[in-house]
């Protein structure tokens, strides 16, 4: 989204932000999409704990240690990526969410703030690093919404105006 108008790029492939290269173990660069995905955290798991991931994305239940270093990661992956977004298209937030725990998303939340206060705290205007709140129900939302505002309406951006 820019600028409330849905930005779908040349290629159609314009948000792919899991693609983009962020720093990993060792230094190395990996897609964020590696780092950041339930699929990274389900292989730090035990198969009946990675299990719950996909079974119950409201309630893990008490994962420990993994899923707080998992969420680490994931921040400093966010934060990299925001940083680099808001210094090539100035924008003002980012907007967390996904097949999660609102708790899980909410310490993500705080642990990416915590990053870029750092490095973005000079902007003239705040960046603001936002929970969602669709969680697993996001794609479906979405999927839905799209072509029943395509068929019935006659403003087609009705969907990205405040």
């Amino acid at each position: 989204m820019l600028d409330h108008h849905l930005f779908p790029g040349r290629n159609k492939l314009a948000g792919a932000l899991g693609s983009i290269q962020v720093p990993g173990a060792g230094g190395r660069a990996q897609p964020l999409l590696q780092l950041a995905s339930l699929v990274s955290l389900a292989g730090k798991l035990e198969p009946d704990a990675a299990e719950r991931l996909w079974s119950s994305p409201e309630d893990w239940g008490e994962l420990g240690s993994p899923v707080l270093e998992w969420i680490e990661q994931v921040a400093e992956g966010l934060a990299y990526v925001a940083q680099g977004a808001a210094a090539l298209l100035d924008v003002d937030n980012l907007v967390i969410d996904g097949a999660m725990p609102a708790g899980v998303r909410k310490e993500i939340a705080k642990a990416t703030r915590r990053r870029l206060a750092r490095v973005l705290g000079e902007r003239p205007e705040p960046f603001s690093v936002l929970e969602g709140s669709f969680g697993h129900l996001g794609p479906a939302i979405g999927g839905a919404s799209i072509p029943l505002l395509v068929k019935y309406s006659n403003d087609k951006e009705l969907l990205f105006k405040e």
